[in-house]
């Protein structure tokens, strides 16, 4: 603990390189614009290094402060929400906010509720729709679910949930045997997928295919919608579609499935993730493609 400079320097560091002004830091902490510059040289004299440039109307990190703050404003996280967790565990249930993608959400995540509270009375969900590039940063969140064909967040911890089977699914009405039934028939596309069927097709050996879309629909839980309807055949991951495929909604339009690119993550900030509810969560995705 001897290299850890006085924590009033630190906070007072934290704030006004958040907001890139003594004046406002000062207002933050309630305390005076001299004494956040006192606690500014507290801190560089410790250190032995400039943190801020002075300019005239503001004031500008120093590349050393540049890597320093980041290390610090993490630390802060994992003070807070250690704090957050001690005072907690005696007697309140925990609230885990998930922010998950719309498909996953609705017809996966949702369905599985029941279960996750029966297990975790002491865990409560909040659940929240998104499919953009998440920043856990400004983010509501605790933590998200995203798909992607890497693991591409340096920044965030990400563990991987599952990989994504694409399988050919079709209402009854329609009448398919094999592959060569497709040209018969409209492929749905999912519009954020565009090339989707193109890489199926090439997959299973049916690249010669002409592929022509006459409906486009921006999710899966939209596609699979339309599939029940008759519109036509689409391609979806077959954990979406389960319980479809057990009542007789839809049919398997042929069995060839598709190992896709892409896989599904659970995304969080790098000082959550040992977090008692977040560890919950986590663990519990693991059997939960399972229990539908």
């Amino acid at each position: 603990m001897a290299n850890i400079p006085p924590l009033n320097s630190l906070k007072a560091f934290e704030a006004s390189a958040r907001y890139g002004s003594f004046t406002i830091a000062a207002d933050e902490l309630s305390v005076t614009q001299g004494a956040i510059s006192k606690q500014i040289k507290i801190l560089e004299e410790y250190l032995g290094l400039a943190m801020f440039e002075r300019r005239h109307q503001h004031i500008v990190l120093t590349k050393e402060a540049e890597i320093y703050i980041a290390s610090i404003r993490s630390a802060f996280e994992t003070i807070e929400q250690a704090t957050a967790q001690l005072m907690d565990s005696d007697t309140s249930v925990e609230t885990l906010c998930v922010n998950a993608l719309p498909s996953l959400s609705s017809r996966w995540l949702v369905p599985l509720l029941d279960d996750f509270k029966t297990r975790f009375p002491h865990v409560s969900l909040n659940i929240e729709v998104g499919d953009d590039d998440v920043d856990m940063d400004t983010c509501t969140a605790d933590v998200a679910i995203r798909v992607s064909k890497v693991q591409r967040w340096e920044n965030l911890y990400s563990h991987k949930i599952m990989d994504e089977d694409l399988i050919p699914v079709c209402s009854p009405k329609l009448k398919l045997k094999s592959p060569n039934d497709l040209p018969k028939y409209a492929l749905l596309q999912h519009t954020s997928r565009p090339n989707m069927w193109h890489e199926y097709l090439k997959a299973i050996g049916y690249e010669h295919f002409k592929v022509e879309h006459k409906v486009g629909l921006e999710h899966f839980f939209m596609l699979i919608e339309a599939a029940i309807d008759g519109v036509g055949v689409v391609l979806v991951p077959r954990f979406l579609v389960k319980n479809e495929l057990k009542n007789g909604q839809l049919i398997l339009a042929f069995d060839c499935v598709y190992n896709s690119p892409f896989s599904y993550y659970l995304l969080c900030k790098k000082n959550k993730k040992n977090l008692t509810k977040v560890k919950i969560f986590k663990d519990w995705l693991y059997t939960a493609s399972e229990i539908l």
